[in-house]
């Protein structure tokens, strides 16, 4: 049995609408899927950054979990592998962080995506077989 690839995706909640963001993270979602990665987001639904990531691994068939807090329970997406709620942020903070090896963020509001949206150098698609 292989070692479990899992990416973290670190992105807005906020409801972009069909943007250039979110047709971007649909596609991310998409790729880590068909790489065979799981990912793991906030938890977010909706037409946002976590929430179109899931929506575009989900479609093409890819494990996807969600860590939230838990007074956002109410707006989780509800489509996801599995699902975990958490009382504090550090709590949370530590449970998203905890089993991906290369943490993913994306630039949400404040850009494209672009290499400066990446947390670590060894997280660029297509380095160190990472999607």
């Amino acid at each position: 049995m292989g070692v479990k690839r899992t990416i973290m995706l670190a992105g807005g909640s906020a409801d972009l609408g069909d943007s250039v963001y979110t047709r971007a993270a649909r596609e991310f979602g998409r790729r880590v899927a068909a790489e065979g990665w799981t990912l793991r987001t906030g938890g977010g639904s909706g037409r946002s950054i976590m929430g179109a990531a899931s929506d575009g691994a989900l479609e093409a068939g890819g494990r996807v979990e969600g860590i939230i807090l838990r007074r956002f329970w109410p707006v989780r997406h509800r489509g996801l592998h599995s699902m975990k709620a958490y009382q504090t942020f550090a709590l949370r903070k530590a449970a998203l962080i905890r089993a991906p090896p290369r943490p993913w963020s994306s630039p949400a509001a404040t850009g494209p995506w672009t290499s400066s949206a990446i947390s670590s150098p060894s997280a660029r698609p297509g380095s160190s077989g990472c999607p």
